[in-house]
């Protein structure tokens, strides 16, 4: 039997302030981790030592779920807001950009491409969708679909989770 490398034994654990609901995670830069907590509709930054600064939203602008985030092109982060129907762009000095989807839509997962564009899973309307610029790009999916999950993958395809069908889809 093997072992698991040294480096995967063992956790550490952050506490964090009482009524968060940590979702999306992702890498950030000098070493630090940007989050997501859909209770208090908030983005937060953590350093490797622990040290948490909190972002709010601008007033009017709280979503009722901030779920998943992703790092972008320049350190743009990006993040869905589910209940809105909504995904929304800050920069490193906090500014908001705001890109409303259709009615109905429910953005689950988000993942950064390579040209600047960010993909999503619209598990609300069944589509899996791009922002690239100012444009909002969507495919449909067969009936009966609910995309949940998306990534990067080989060839620089983005492949996607289909709870509604039991199928991955590229």
């Amino acid at each position: 039997a093997s072992s698991a490398p040294s480096a995967v034994v063992g956790t550490t654990e952050y506490p964090l302030p009482a009524g968060s609901e940590p979702e999306g995670i992702t890498d950030g830069a000098g070493g630090t981790v940007w989050f997501t907590d859909a209770l208090t509709s908030r983005i937060s930054e953590m350093t490797s030592a622990g040290k948490i600064s909190e972002y709010e939203l601008p007033e009017g602008s709280d979503p009722d779920g901030i779920t998943d985030i992703t790092q972008g092109e320049e350190g743009n982060l990006w993040f869905t807001a589910v209940g809105i129907s909504r995904i929304d762009k800050m920069t490193e000095s906090g500014s908001l950009t705001e890109h409303q989807l259709p009615s109905g839509s429910e953005p689950e997962e988000i993942a950064a491409g390579p040209l600047g564009e960010v993909w999503y899973t619209d598990y609300g309307t069944s589509k899996v969708g791009l922002i690239f610029g100012s444009g909002i790009y969507e495919e449909g999916l067969p009936s009966g679909s609910h995309p949940w999950g998306i990534t990067k993958g080989p060839g620089g395809n983005f492949w996607y989770t289909d709870e509604g069908t039991s199928k991955i889809g590229e």
